[in-house]
């Protein structure tokens, strides 16, 4: 179920999800 509602969530908000990695990115990178 988290899996399908994962999918989902990249599937609706696919700007605000590339933010997050984005940010988690550059978080590992500090």
């Amino acid at each position: 179920m988290l899996i399908l509602k994962n999918v989902t969530a990249v599937q609706l908000h696919p700007a605000k999800v590339q933010e997050g990695v984005d940010i988690a990115i550059e978080n590992d990178v500090i």
